[in-house]
C-alpha cells in the first residue's frame, strides 16, 4: 500500500517539468560573431527579428551558446521616452563669405581670425569681396554635442524656394560635403502657407559648417540657430532606420489606407510617400498591435510633396511617442486624395529605432540568437535579466555583429497552439485526486479489518 501512494504521489512531479526551451525551439536564428574577447557584447536587432517574433514584447528572443544554453542577456530600450528628446537651442555664430568652394580661390584674400579655442574671431578681407554672400561659414566649434539640426530666419518676406549644399570641415580650407542638396522655403499653396526652415544634421559634422547656394541667388539670413539634444545618453542616429509600407485601401471607410508593416518595430517617427507631386492633405494616423484591438491616434498633421522648378518640397518626418504596433491606418480628410490607382497610393514611411542586446559571454562560442515561437511557454521561461544587470563598461563590452538567418525549428514554431493546457492545474488537480483516492481506499481497508477483528 505504501509503494502504491508513493507512486500516485509521484507521478505529477513528470508533468509538473515544463519543456526546456532548445534553439530548435524558436523558428529562426543567427550566429554572432564576436569583435576581440570581451566578458559583455551588444548587437543592435536586425529587422529579421522583428518580422519573425510572435510576441509584442520580444518574449521569444534567447541567445544560445554552443551546449544549448540559454545565457544571460537583457533588451534595452534606445528610443526616447518621449516624442522630442530634451533639446536646447543656442545662436551659433556665422559670417558670410564668397563660395570658397575651390579652396585657393579666395584662400589668399580672405583673413580669418582664430582664437585659442577655435573659434572664429573675424573674418575679412579686400572690399566688395566679403559682401558676396554666395556662402556662409558657421562657426560650431564650441559645441561639444552633436548639432541636430540648424534653424534659419531668413529676412525676406516673400515666398522663395531656395537649395542649398552643406559642407562641414575642421580647419577652413578642406571641406568635405556633409548635405549634398537640401532645400528651404516658403511658400503659399491652395490657400496654406508652407515653410521649411530647418536642417535635419547627421551626426558627423565637425568643427566649421558652410552654406552653398544653389543658383545666383542667395537668401539673406537674420540669424541661425541650432539645437542639440539635452540628454548625452541618446542613442546614434545612426541606429535610425525605415521601412516603406504599401497601402490597402479600407473596405468599410472611405478615403482611409491600411498598412501592415510586418512585425513589432519600434517606430518612433513617420511619414507619408506620395506616388505623385503637388500632392497635400491633411490626414489622421492611428495604430493597433493586432486586429482585435481598438486604433488608437499615434499623429495628426499635413503631409506634402511639391514642385517648384527643380526642387521637390516635402514635409519632415512626423515624431511620434515610441510605439511597437503593426498594424497601421490613415484616415484623409478629403477623399479626393485617395486615388483609384492601388500602384499610385501613397506609401507609409516608418522610422524606427532597434532595441539593443546585450549578452554575457557564458560558455562556448558560437553563440545563436534565436527567435519566433508563438506558444506561451517562452514567458514561463524568460530569462528575468535587467540591463542593470549588465552595465555598460566600453573596456568589458564588444560588439556583435549577426550573420544571415537560418532556419532552426522552422515556421511551425511560429504557430500559437489552438489550445492552451495549463499543466500545473493539471498536476494540482491529479494530486489532490489521488491523495482523496487513496484516503478512501485506506478508510475502506481500516473499515473492514475492524469489522473482521469483531468477529
Amino acid at each position: 500500500m505504501k509503494a502504491w501512494l508513493l507512486l500516485c504521489l509521484c507521478l505529477p512531479v513528470g508533468v509538473l517539468q515544463a519543456q526546456t526551451l532548445t534553439p530548435d525551439s524558436f523558428a529562426y536564428g543567427m550566429e554572432l560573431q564576436l569583435d576581440g574577447q570581451r566578458a559583455v557584447y551588444e548587437l543592435a536587432l536586425p529587422a529579421a527579428v522583428y518580422r519573425a517574433t510572435r510576441h509584442q514584447d520580444l518574449a521569444d528572443v534567447r541567445v544560445f551558446n554552443r551546449a544549448g544554453e540559454v545565457v544571460p542577456h537583457a533588451l534595452l530600450t534606445l528610443v526616447p521616452d518621449s516624442p522630442v528628446a530634451a533639446e536646447s537651442t543656442l545662436d551659433l555664430p556665422w559670417y558670410p563669405v564668397p563660395d570658397i568652394s575651390n579652396a585657393t580661390r579666395h584662400g589668399s584674400q580672405l583673413r580669418i581670425e582664430l582664437g585659442d579655442a577655435g573659434q572664429i574671431v573675424t573674418i575679412d578681407g579686400p572690399e566688395g569681396l566679403v559682401t558676396e554672400k554666395t556662402a556662409y561659414i558657421i562657426d560650431a566649434s564650441q559645441i561639444k554635442q552633436p548639432l541636430l539640426r540648424l534653424e534659419f530666419e531668413v529676412a525676406e518676406p516673400a515666398d522663395f524656394v531656395q537649395r542649398l549644399t552643406l559642407d562641414s570641415g575642421d580647419d577652413l580650407a578642406r571641406w568635405q560635403p556633409l548635405i549634398t542638396s537640401a532645400t528651404l522655403a516658403r511658400l503659399q499653396h491652395n490657400g496654406e502657407q508652407l515653410e521649411r526652415l530647418t536642417l535635419e544634421l547627421p551626426r558627423q559634422q565637425k568643427k566649421y559648417l558652410r552654406v552653398r547656394w544653389h543658383g545666383d541667388t542667395a537668401l539673406e539670413l537674420q540669424r541661425i540657430r541650432g539645437v542639440i539634444s539635452a540628454d548625452s545618453g541618446m542613442a546614434p542616429a545612426n541606429a535610425d532606420t525605415e521601412i516603406s509600407v504599401r497601402a490597402q485601401p479600407d473596405p468599410d471607410h472611405d478615403a482611409t489606407l491600411l498598412y501592415d508593416s510586418g512585425g513589432y518595430f519600434p517606430v518612433q517617427r513617420l511619414n507619408l510617400q506620395f506616388a505623385d507631386t503637388n500632392s497635400m492633405a491633411h490626414a489622421q494616423v492611428q495604430s493597433r498591435s493586432d486586429h482585435d484591438s481598438d486604433w488608437r491616434v499615434r499623429s495628426r498633421a499635413r503631409f506634402y510633396r511639391l514642385q517648384v522648378d527643380d526642387a521637390t518640397l516635402s514635409n519632415e518626418d512626423y515624431p511620434i511617442h515610441p510605439v511597437t504596433d503593426r498594424y497601421w491606418r490613415v484616415q484623409f480628410n478629403d477623399a479626393g486624395v485617395v486615388s483609384r490607382d492601388p500602384d499610385r497610393l501613397p506609401a507609409l514611411k516608418l522610422g524606427w529605432k532597434p532595441h539593443e542586446l546585450r549578452f554575457l559571454v557564458r560558455g562556448e562560442p558560437p553563440f545563436v540568437l534565436a527567435y519566433g515561437r508563438g506558444a506561451e511557454d517562452v514567458r514561463q521561461q524568460r530569462p528575468r535579466l535587467a540591463s542593470s544587470d549588465l552595465p555598460f563598461d566600453e573596456s568589458l563590452t564588444g560588439s556583435a555583429t549577426a550573420d544571415a538567418e537560418y532556419t532552426l525549428g522552422g515556421e511551425i514554431q511560429l504557430q500559437t497552439p489552438a489550445t492552451k493546457v495549463d499543466w500545473k492545474q493539471i498536476s494540482l488537480w491529479s494530486v489532490l485526486l489521488l491523495a482523496v483516492a487513496g484516503l478512501g481506499w485506506m478508510a475502506v481497508r481500516l473499515y473492514r479489518d475492524m469489522n473482521s477483528g469483531k468477529h
